[in-house]
């Protein structure tokens, strides 16, 4: 089971507000147990056969973020995959898939985050 923390429930200034509560509750875990954020705003998970947590340990990163076919709330800011990535790259394959991150869901070690 998950234990949920409410950081900046409703909060405004969302990202000023995270800064100053993730801190402290990220602390709190062990160093190397999965957390996830959440926005919550749009982000909703189902339940269903795989494993959270086993998915974010296949990756072999430290941080696993979600990503998005869209560029939100401004597309001039990112960059094309042929901008980032070599032409015949796995990076430059799977970037076409979803090529921009999700700031609203994230995964990772208290001590990676």
């Amino acid at each position: 089971s998950w234990t949920v923390h409410a950081v900046c429930l409703g909060a405004k200034r969302y990202w000023a507000c995270a800064l100053e509560e993730l801190p402290p509750i990220l602390r709190s875990f062990p160093r190397d147990k999965p957390v996830a954020i959440l926005d919550a705003y749009d982000v909703v998970l189902f339940p269903c056969s795989r494993s959270i947590v086993d998915e974010y340990r296949a990756y072999g990163r430290d941080i696993v973020w979600a990503a998005d076919t869209t560029c939100f709330p401004n597309h001039k800011v990112c960059k094309s995959c042929e901008d980032r990535y070599a032409t015949d790259s796995s990076e430059m394959q799977a970037c076409h898939k979803f090529p921009n991150l999700n700031g609203g869901c994230y995964m990772g070690s208290p001590r990676a985050l």
